[in-house]
């Protein structure tokens, strides 16, 4: 088995690297368990004055092992998540987290538990939790204490993405800078921390995180068990297998289903038909089978319209891939901007009838029945 941690200590640091890019850094019990071996060699070597947390890959750490995940319980991963905080709040030397990638649900929790963060201004983060039937609730406990109260409100409850420079605003990290000043602001963190007494830097931390500590004491417990008994709820296992499987989870099909059919007053909700260069008419609209599958007029001829949405993996991890051969732009219904969670919306429209649907001049080559995909932010 290889190693998911890798650590190496020279001139007074400490660096810990988180090293599984295959699967965006997720907290698997593998790499909980090295992170936490780590740490803990590091708070234990004298000559390490201070430690830093990094990572391979284009994400720090994505969050929770939502594969594991998927099978209804945490298992032991939420009570070493906490135990994973609570080292990094209580070790004896400043940590430093040093951010070039993607932030994500647990691994907010991480970056809040460091002393000191730094980030690339190419980082992104986000609380996805409430966006898969969960919540923020471990890391509540290193993240409330440290953001701007009324922001903290904003992106818990829309668990929408912000850029290094929102999250240096909020006081989630220290600073932002660019991807190439990365490593010089870090060594200029660490240097200044060389230029203090190991005793005057732990006991000055301990001072710093006594409130900390003492909430992790008072709710680390009910927050552990409130985080198990959502992961373990019929609704989380829906949000957490349809981001598994790229698919709307139940709570968002009919929403989807509406705006592909074009229904109601909202202008917004003809984005998506207008995108595929499909007219859909008055016709029979009515949902069949499944909320995910919507009998509509296409052309003038009836078809059924499957749809499905591959949610951003930047809700949860990575950045969306480069557009896919194939794949339609569409402008967004409400926004844009890099910071705006985004999603792909696939519409398979089936001819139900004889012959197949014609395609309009907008979609070129494209034909009825084959997978398109577009690209439609604000719906992630």
């Amino acid at each position: 088995m290889s190693e998911l941690v890798r650590y190496e200590a020279s001139d007074e640091v400490a660096t810990v690297t988180l090293d599984s890019p295959h699967n965006r850094n997720a907290l698997s019990a593998q790499l909980l368990a090295e992170m936490s071996d780590r740490l803990s060699e590091a708070g234990a070597d004298q000559a390490v004055r201070a430690v830093v947390l990094t990572h391979t890959g284009r994400s720090f750490c994505s969050g929770a092992d939502l594969a594991a995940a998927g099978t209804g319980s945490l298992g032991a991963a939420g009570t070493a998540v906490m135990a994973l905080l609570r080292l990094i709040v209580e070790l004896p030397k400043p940590v430093i987290a040093r951010i070039a990638g993607h932030v994500r649900a647990g691994g907010m929790g991480i970056v809040g538990a460091c002393d000191l963060a730094i980030a690339a201004e190419g980082a992104s983060f986000a609380f996805t939790e409430a966006r898969i039937g969960l919540a923020p609730a471990m890391i509540s406990l290193t993240t409330l204490d440290i953001m701007d109260s009324r922001q903290a409100m904003r992106y818990y409850l829309t668990g929408e993405t912000f850029g290094a420079s929102v999250a240096a605003r909020l006081g989630l990290i220290t600073a932002a800078c660019a991807g190439e000043e990365l490593d010089g602001v870090v060594g200029g963190l660490v240097a200044q921390l060389r230029e203090t007494s190991p005793q005057g830097a732990a006991e000055t931390k301990m001072l710093l995180t006594a409130p900390r500590r003492q909430r992790l004491d008072a709710a680390g417990p009910e927050m552990a068990e409130l985080s198990a008994r959502l992961f373990g709820s019929q609704e989380a296992q829906e949000g957490i297998r349809a981001f598994l499987e790229k698919r709307a989870p139940a709570w968002r099909t009919r929403e989807l289903a509406r705006q592909v059919r074009g229904d109601g007053d909202d202008p917004g909700a003809q984005v998506l038909p207008q995108a595929l260069g499909l007219r859909v008419g008055a016709g029979r609209g009515g949902h069949a089978g499944s909320e995910q599958a919507v009998d509509d007029e296409v052309e003038g001829q009836q078809v059924r319209q499957l749809v499905a949405v591959d949610l951003e993996v930047g809700g949860l991890g990575e950045e969306l891939a480069e557009p896919a051969d194939g794949q339609v732009p569409a402008q967004p219904r409400v926004g844009g901007g890099a910071d705006r969670p985004q999603a792909h919306v696939r519409v398979a429209a089936l001819v139900a009838g004889p012959g197949a649907a014609q395609p309009s001049e907008r979609d070129g080559d494209q034909r009825a029945g084959r997978l398109l995909r577009v690209t439609a932010g604000g719906l992630g």
